[in-house]
């Protein structure tokens, strides 16, 4: 049996999740979505469930998505309910702003989908 040498360390980076492209909008006074930016985030799973209420399935995703911090992107924290993540064609409203101990390097970002599709 031979032994395999273990993976360098720029092999493991290459194995690492490259950015993916996301456009976060704003819900305007007159109740439509405008693009506030359109910038690139780590995405990971942040869990998900299904559970069946009056007579119909209904499920969730949870992802967060980490950029680098935009002064744009600062109303979120304070107004999440207004603004959404487009990601992968999902509508996925943000829950959570953390902007690691206000430092401005980057944001992370929890987004919750219900299954609705960006129209």
């Amino acid at each position: 049996m031979t032994l395999q040498p273990l993976p360098s360390p720029e092999g493991r980076r290459s194995q690492m999740q490259s950015p993916k492209p996301i456009k976060i909008q704003r819900l305007t006074d007159e109740e439509k979505w405008e693009l506030v930016k359109q910038i690139h985030a780590t995405v990971n799973k942040a869990g998900g469930n299904a559970y069946l209420g009056s007579g119909s399935e209904q499920s969730s995703s949870s992802k967060t998505f980490t950029v680098r911090y935009h002064a744009e992107l600062a109303p979120i924290q304070f107004n999440k309910q207004s603004y959404r993540i487009i990601y992968g064609g999902n509508v996925y409203m943000i829950e959570d702003y953390d902007d690691y101990m206000e430092k401005h390097l980057s944001i992370r970002l929890l987004g919750v989908s219900r299954g609705v599709r960006e129209n």
